[in-house]
């Protein structure tokens, strides 16, 4: 299982990967745009099986709604990181 970790911003987005067992596998940085949602989607599809990657992000204004609406199409578990939603992203 990968964890990946996506702080939101207005022009680009800083994003972490890690597995289960706590080891970094990269972070980089992507633009809050289409060229830069195709290399978050290159990275994610870098990692293998899909449906061994869960997505946390919190976005608190509005910058985060196209990259939501991005995450939401790929075949992969993304989760809006606010508290309530966090309770159930943790125990799944």
């Amino acid at each position: 299982m990968f964890h990946v970790g996506i702080d939101i911003s207005k022009f680009k987005h800083d994003c972490f990967i890690a597995t289960n067992a706590g080891e970094t596998i990269r972070s980089f940085e992507f633009k809050n745009d289409h060229d830069g949602f195709q290399t978050l989607k290159k990275e994610l599809e870098s990692l293998g099986e899909q449906n061994q990657i869960k997505i946390g992000f919190e976005s608190t204004g509005h910058y985060g709604i196209n990259l939501k609406s991005f995450e939401y199409r790929l075949p992969v578990a993304a989760f809006d990181m606010s508290i309530a939603s966090f309770l159930i992203f943790y125990h799944k």
